[in-house]
């Protein structure tokens, strides 16, 4: 059962991915698709199934109906209607996790990265990253751009994010940037590259109630 915040979220989700819904074409779905293969892999928010259409051993997971009607579409086989807070699978049933620019979106941040980490012994993250001052712009520059912000939009700071970690048991191994805004987010004609400011964090954990295992030393 939904909470009122959660299913109204998922009210909108329906909307946008019934309306086109999102894709990230820097190359982002083959490099993590390509990572899990041969790990037992659950992809939390997957959204319209772009890693599973690449690699259809993922197993997705997302509340939105509509987007996993999407995902089928996109040839992705194992899908799952679920909360990221509520996952219907045993302790241990993965390898890995990954979630790709969702965290800020779910609307028990902690809860969902508890799940990720009672599921699954790894987890790969990408997480919108909250900029001071000019995280209060966010708004005005979608306005001016013409697009709308997500049903729920709480941004990391990389305190906060590993504070939450902290919470949910996740201990973080490989840490660093995913994506970057620079000037060409106001004009496109702007040269790349002269102001570039972090706008996702990326972050590796184990758990630890479910460490990868030790590798046995090779005989001497």
């Amino acid at each position: 059962m939904l909470d009122d915040r959660t299913a109204r979220s998922r009210e909108l989700y329906d909307a946008m991915h019934g309306a086109g819904g999102f894709f990230v074409g820097d190359g982002t779905y083959e490099v993590v698709a390509e990572l899990t293969r041969g790990l037992r892999t659950l992809d939390v928010g997957c959204g319209e199934g772009w890693i599973e259409s690449i690699n259809p051993d993922v197993v997705g997971v997302d509340f939105s109906p509509v987007a996993l009607q999407r995902a089928r579409e996109n040839g992705a086989v194992h899908l799952v209607e679920a909360s990221a807070e509520d996952l219907p699978f045993e302790d241990n049933s993965f390898d890995l996790v990954c979630s790709l620019g969702c965290l800020e979106h779910f609307s028990n941040p902690v809860k969902a990265l508890s799940e990720m980490g009672r599921v699954s012994r790894m987890q790969l993250l990408t997480v919108h990253q909250h900029l001071p001052i000019i995280g209060h712009l966010r708004k005005p520059l979608l306005t001016l751009r013409g697009l709308k912000d997500q049903p729920i939009e709480e941004p990391f700071s990389r305190r906060r994010l590993r504070r939450s970690m902290h919470a949910a048991g996740l201990v973080p191994v490989f840490e660093g940037h995913w994506r970057y805004i620079d000037l060409r987010y106001l004009w496109s004609k702007l040269p790349y590259g002269v102001i570039r400011l972090p706008s996702h964090i990326f972050v590796m954990s184990v758990s630890r109630d479910h460490p990868p295992t030790r590798a046995a030393r090779p005989a001497s």
